[in-house]
């Protein structure tokens, strides 16, 4: 869920319709000229987004690993102690 939100953060947008809209609106000589920048700068937010995402999960996972494993110690011990 939280991936689904950050993705959608990070705006995904394939084609800047309003940018060039805009910009053919106040004359530009080539109002298409901001697509291939449009789609570096999405394509790099969307990646930051995806390893970042990423990145949490695994600190999450490992952080549920470790308290797993820490709770089995305590439990074995006190089995061995109090059998």
């Amino acid at each position: 869920m939280c991936t689904f939100l950050i993705l959608n953060i990070s705006s995904l947008q394939l084609i800047p319709v309003n940018m060039i809209a805009y910009r053919q609106q106040y004359g530009s000589v080539n109002p298409a000229g901001i697509i291939a920048p449009a789609i570096v700068a999405t394509f790099i937010s969307t990646l930051t987004a995806v390893v970042y995402c990423k990145v949490k999960d695994r600190g999450r996972r490992v952080r549920q690993l470790s308290a797993l494993a820490l709770s089995t110690v305590i439990n074995w011990k006190k089995k061995l102690w109090h059998p």
